[in-house]
Order: structure tokens, then sequence, then C-alpha cells
């Protein structure tokens, strides 16, 4: 892949324009985060172990 299939803008590529993003100094380490959703099923449903499986007899 060349610099044709991916033109770029007409500045300098050693110059990223970082005007849009904020002040590293007012940044903040903290992550608003929300609650996923509820993973538990609504329903279980005991079964028998598949063949080949089981426990050994004690002897």
């Amino acid at each position: 892949m060349t610099r044709e299939h991916f033109p770029r803008d007409d500045h300098v590529d050693d110059e990223d324009d970082l005007a849009g993003l904020p002040d590293p100094q007012k940044l903040r380490s903290e992550v608003a985060t929300a609650p996923g959703p509820d993973l538990t099923p609504s329903h279980t449903k005991d079964v028998d172990a598949p063949p080949g499986t089981e426990a050994p007899a004690d002897s």
C-alpha cells in the first residue's frame, strides 16, 4: 500500500493537529462507567454428565 491509496493532508507528517484535544494538565484519571447487563441466567437445569466423564467408582 502506498500513499496514493491513503492520501494525507497537506500538513507536515511530523506535525499532528492536536488542537481538538483537551489540555493534558486538566485531564482526570477517573473514568465514568455504566453498569453492564445482568448476566445471571434466567433459569438453570440439571443435566446428566456427558458419556465418559463420570467420576470413577471407589474400589
